[in-house]
This record gives C-alpha cells, sequence and structure tokens, in this order.
C-alpha cells in the first residue's frame, strides 16, 4: 500500500482481525485489511479476465487504473484515505515495530520466493473473558447486543442485517454438510498443483 497521497508501494494491507464469542451463534469476527480490498481480490480480478474498480489501487506510475495487472505491480490504496493509512502504520507498529520484525517495505515475498526468511511479524493479543467478568454471561449479552443489531429494520436495497462473521459462519455450516463448490479457475490451479508437485489429485465430484 501505499502511503496516503503517494504512489510508492511501502507498506503491507496490514489487516485487523478481531472475534469474540456469541452464545449460540458463529462468533464474531471481523478481518479487514486497511487497504480498500485485499490483493487476492485483485489478483482473482486478474485471473477472470475483470477489470477493477478505479479507487482500489495505482499502477507503477501512480495513476489510478482499473486493470489488475497494472494494480499488482503498482500498490494498492487505503480504506478511507488518511485514516485507513493511519490505521496501516499503527498496525504496522505494533507488528513489525514491537515484535522486532522488518516494516512491510523490507518484508520479502513469499510468493516470489521461498529460499530465504521473509521477515514478516504479526502481534496476538488474547484477553481472557473470565478476568473481568463471567464468561457466559459475556456470550449471552453479546447474543442479545447482535440480535438488536440484526433484527432493525433493513433499509431499502438490503433484505437481511449481518454482523462480522456470521456470513462466513452460514457458509462454514452448509459447506460442511454439502460441500464446497469450486470454480474452473480453482479446479484448473488444482490440475496444474497436482502435476507440478506429482501428488495425489484431491477428490472433486462433478455436480
Amino acid at each position: 500500500m501505499a502511503s496516503w497521497g503517494g504512489k510508492t508501494a511501502l507498506l503491507g494491507s496490514n489487516p485487523i482481525a478481531i472475534s469474540a464469542p456469541i452464545e449460540d451463534m458463529p462468533p464474531f469476527l471481523f478481518d479487514a485489511a486497511s487497504t480498500i480490498v485485499s490483493m487476492g481480490k485483485i489478483t482473482a480480478a486478474k485471473d477472470n479476465n475483470e477489470n477493477i474498480p478505479d479507487n482500489w489501487a495505482l499502477d507503477e506510475q501512480g495513476r489510478p487504473t482499473t486493470n489488475p495487472a497494472e494494480a499488482i505491480t503498482g500498490t494498492l490504496l487505503p480504506f478511507g484515505g488518511h485514516k485507513g493509512f493511519g490505521l496501516a502504520m499503527a498496525v504496522e507498529i505494533l507488528s513489525a515495530f514491537l515484535a522486532g520484525g522488518a516494516p512491510s517495505a523490507n518484508v520479502k515475498s513469499w510468493i516470489g520466493q521461498t529460499k530465504e526468511p521473509i521477515d514478516a511479524s504479526v502481534t496476538v493479543i488474547v484477553v481472557n473473558i473470565s478476568k473481568f467478568r463471567d464468561a457466559a454471561v459475556f456470550k449471552k449479552d453479546m447474543k442479545n447486543w447482535v440480535e438488536l443489531l440484526t433484527n432493525s429494520e433493513p433499509r431499502k436495497g438490503f433484505e437481511r442485517i449481518y454482523y462480522p462473521g456470521q456470513i462466513e459462519g452460514e457458509y462454514y455450516e452448509n459447506r460442511m454438510k454439502s460441500g464446497i463448490v469450486l470454480d474452473k479457475h480453482i479446479r484448473e490451479m488444482f490440475d496444474r498443483l497436482v502435476d507440478k508437485f506429482k501428488i495425489e489429485k484431491p477428490p472433486i465430484e462433478k455436480v
């Protein structure tokens, strides 16, 4: 990601993730990059020969681009302008500098090369709920709270309100029952990896 107002990729997407348990429901799970989108969405657009919105990324010359290939060699943009930039810096302070790792600009690619350590860092903070209050009561309060939010009246254009992690939790339950639908690109990727590493092809059913 470029600095706010800059055009050179010097920061990572520097995601922040926060999770909390909820009684009888999928856990709250907020997981977001400080860029407008993750690089995964950029590469998916490239693989599917799709354009991207012109506010997602810059090309190597620092110009807004709708071409995902140019975005990959250029830089992503922070969400929320200067706020996303500030959050990315805060995450880097808590991860790279607190842990003694390299800042994003000096982290080696784990895709472009696999021989050298990439020198990336993360920080994980775990809070023991029971040290503050009864964990079961916490989970019940969480359930009442998310139900208050998600059961409120949706505005025009929205059929349903979700809390972070709810859609993924429902996907998980459905896929555990019915399996995972793979698109053509993913199936082809499996075929390439099977050939490259001379391994047994994973079982994939055609539906």
